[in-house]
């Protein structure tokens, strides 16, 4: 989801997460400064006339005001991690929440100088 500012952004995430269960250590952040967010949560589907659960619900909210390719690297790399939980059964977070969030945010950093580098010598898109 795009947000026109961060303000917008911050205010759907406060009023979305009322209520909901978080999984796997997720909370409801409202103090931060954070620019964008990859977030998941469990929907239910009628399947032969029984509900059942399923964890494949996500988004990724950005805003127009400070986005580009290490911030949309960032939130992707815990999209990918959400994707190896749940459908390939693989736990790709540590056991510490700080220590995967700066996985993701040298991701998104070396993804943003790689970028940088490559328009630098190849201004335009290396098409010739």
């Amino acid at each position: 989801m795009m947000f026109r500012d961060k303000k917008a952004m911050h205010a759907f995430w406060r009023e979305r997460s009322r209520g909901i269960g978080f999984i796997r250590g997720q909370r409801a952040d409202y103090t931060s400064d954070w620019e964008g967010q990859a977030t998941w949560w469990r929907a239910f589907s009628l399947k032969r006339g029984r509900w059942r659960r399923r964890n494949d619900c996500g988004m990724i909210m950005l805003h127009r005001k400070r986005i580009g390719v290490g911030i949309v690297s960032h939130e992707m790399t815990h999209a990918a991690s959400f994707f190896m939980v749940w459908d390939l059964g693989l736990d790709p977070h540590p056991r510490n929440r700080r220590a995967h969030e700066k996985f993701c945010c040298i991701q998104g950093s070396l993804v943003a100088q790689f970028w940088v580098e490559f328009y630098k010598h190849h201004p335009r898109g290396g098409r010739g």
